[in-house]
C-alpha cells in the first residue's frame, strides 16, 4: 500500500486532497440537504395547506398538465411583479460581478507589491468581511440601521452590508438634463459602492494567492525583452490568473444571488421568496415554485459565466 501511495503523481495527490477537502460538504449534502430539496420540488407542484396536524400536500392535477404546472405558470405568466424582481436581481448581480472582480483584481495587484505595512493593508481590506457577517453584522444593524449621515446621505441595510445612499448626486444630474434612466442606473451603482467594497475581501485574497504563484522570472524575462507594466499584465498576469478570475466570478455571483435583501433594496427576489413562505402569506407551495424558478435562473447564469470566462481560461491554462 505504501508503494502505491508513493507512485501517485503530483496531480493525483492534489486530486485526493481535493476530494478530502469537499468530503464534509458531500456528507452534509447527503444528510441534511437532499431530503429538503426533494420535498421542496414536491411542494412546488402541489397545493400545501397548514393545519393543527401539520402539512397537507395535494399534488396539482397530475392528469392535467396545466394544473400540474399551476404554481410555475402563475409566476411566469400571471405575476409580472416576480419577473420584474428576477430582472432586477439579475442586473444587480451582473453589476456586482463586474465591479467587485475588477476592483479586487486592482487592489490585489497593488497589495502584491513589496512595501512596509503590506500585511496591515491586507487585513484592512478583509475587515469588512468580518464586520458584516454573523454577530458583528447584527450589532452594526441594531446600532446603525436607518440612521442618518449628513443631509444628503443615509445608511440603509442592503443584506449583508450597509450602503451610503447618495440623493444629491441624482438631483444634480437630473437638473443637468440627463436621461432619467441613465441617472437612476448611475446613482444605483454609486449607492452600492460601499457594499461592493465590503464584499471584495475574499476575492482580494484569492487574487493575491494567484499572483503569488506567478514566477518572478516571467516578469524579469519580459522586462529584458522591453515589455512595460501594461504589456506584462496582459501577456503574463492575466492569462495565468484567468482560472482565479473565473473562481471569483462564480463566487461573487453566488454570493450576490443568495444575499438577503429588503422590499426595495438588496436582493428583492430572496426577500419576496422569504415573505411568501415565512411572512404573512405562508404559502410554501408558491415559495417553493419561486425558489426553483430562481434556482434555474442561477444555473443559467453559472453556465453563461463558464462559457464566457471559465472555458476560455481553461484553454489558456492547457495552452501553457
Amino acid at each position: 500500500m505504501g508503494d502505491g501511495v508513493k507512485k501517485l503523481t503530483l496531480r493525483g495527490r492534489e486530486a485526493v486532497n481535493g476530494y478530502l477537502f469537499i468530503l464534509p460538504w458531500v456528507i452534509g449534502l447527503l444528510l441534511f440537504f437532499i431530503a429538503p430539496m426533494i420535498e421542496s420540488i414536491r411542494f412546488s407542484f402541489a397545493e400545501v395547506s397548514i393545519s393543527d396536524s401539520g402539512f397537507s400536500v395535494s399534488i396539482n392535477g397530475i392528469d392535467n398538465a396545466r394544473n400540474f404546472w399551476e404554481n410555475y405558470r402563475y409566476f411566469l405568466l400571471a405575476d409580472a411583479s416576480f419577473l420584474e424582481k428576477l430582472r432586477t436581481t439579475a442586473l444587480d448581480t451582473a453589476a456586482a460581478v463586474i465591479v467587485i472582480t475588477v476592483f479586487s483584481l486592482f487592489v490585489a495587484a497593488l497589495l502584491h507589491g513589496k512595501f512596509k505595512g503590506r500585511n496591515v493593508y491586507r487585513a484592512v481590506f478583509f475587515l469588512p468581511v468580518i464586520m458584516t457577517t454573523g454577530v458583528m453584522y447584527l450589532l452594526i444593524q441594531q446600532g446603525m440601521s436607518g440612521g442618518e449621515l449628513y443631509t444628503s446621505t443615509s445608511i440603509v441595510d442592503s443584506g449583508n452590508a450597509f450602503t451610503f445612499k447618495v440623493t444629491s448626486l441624482r438631483d444634480i444630474m437630473l437638473q443637468g438634463g440627463l436621461n432619467a434612466d441613465f441617472v437612476e442606473a448611475v446613482t444605483k451603482l454609486v449607492n452600492q459602492i460601499f457594499n461592493y467594497v465590503s464584499k471584495a475581501g475574499v476575492q482580494i485574497l484569492l487574487f493575491l494567492s494567484g499572483l503569488a504563484k506567478i514566477p518572478a522570472s516571467h516578469y524579469e524575462a519580459a522586462k529584458i525583452e522591453g515589455a512595460n507594466g501594461w504589456e506584462s499584465f496582459w501577456k503574463i498576469t492575466f492569462p495565468i490568473i484567468s482560472p482565479v478570475i473565473f473562481l471569483n466570478t462564480i463566487y461573487t455571483m453566488l454570493d450576490s444571488f443568495i444575499t438577503y435583501g429588503m422590499e426595495n433594496s438588496g436582493n428583492v427576489t430572496m426577500y419576496a421568496i422569504q415573505q411568501m413562505g415565512f411572512g404573512k402569506v405562508m404559502r410554501f407551495d408558491y415559495a417553493a415554485a419561486m425558489s426553483w424558478i430562481y434556482t434555474l435562473m442561477i444555473i443559467v447564469f453559472v453556465l453563461l459565466a463558464y462559457l464566457a470566462v471559465g472555458l476560455p481560461s481553461s484553454k489558456v491554462t492547457e495552452g501553457r
